[in-house]
């Protein structure tokens, strides 16, 4: 008999069964070739537990391959707070600087910016003088050098 897997061979079981002629009398019973259902039969207990040692295997890897996705989603998701984490601090920090050196600026952060996109902002108005905006931007630069950034 060539290899067949369970199915196949369950499906030739089922044919066999289902071809069969019909016993004299009765609807319910056929006439089959027991030598060839066993047959079957032996190589489907052979089979089985290949089979579902396969499978079994299988499973296993999709848990672990899952596992190891999860894994490094999280790791992702840590790192990417952590930056976010780190670019808030940052505009914070550079923030109450500028403050130090006479210039209000307001640092955003999440949920006013998308996360990650943490900023500085100034708000210019017609009453700043060339000479305040010469000093403002003296000040950012400052604080940039100072900061490492």
């Amino acid at each position: 008999m060539e290899d067949k897997n369970v199915q196949k061979l369950l499906d030739m079981l089922y044919g066999m069964i289902d071809e069969a002629r019909g016993a004299t009398f009765s609807s319910e019973k056929c006439i089959i070739n027991r030598e060839e259902a066993l047959d079957l039969l032996d190589e489907v207990r052979t089979k089985l537990p290949a089979e579902l040692s396969k499978a079994q295997d299988l499973m296993k890897s999709k848990e672990q391959y899952v596992d190891k996705a999860n894994r490094e989603v999280k790791r992702m998701l840590d790192q990417a707070q952590d930056e976010a984490k780190r670019l808030r601090d940052q505009a914070q920090e550079e923030s109450r600087r500028m403050l130090e050196k006479g210039v209000y600026v307001v640092g955003f952060c999440y949920p006013v910016v998308p996360k990650g996109r943490d900023r500085i902002r100034t708000q210019i108005s017609a009453g700043h003088t060339k000479e305040d905006l010469d000093f403002a931007v003296k000040c950012f630069r400052e604080v940039k050098e100072e900061m490492g950034l």
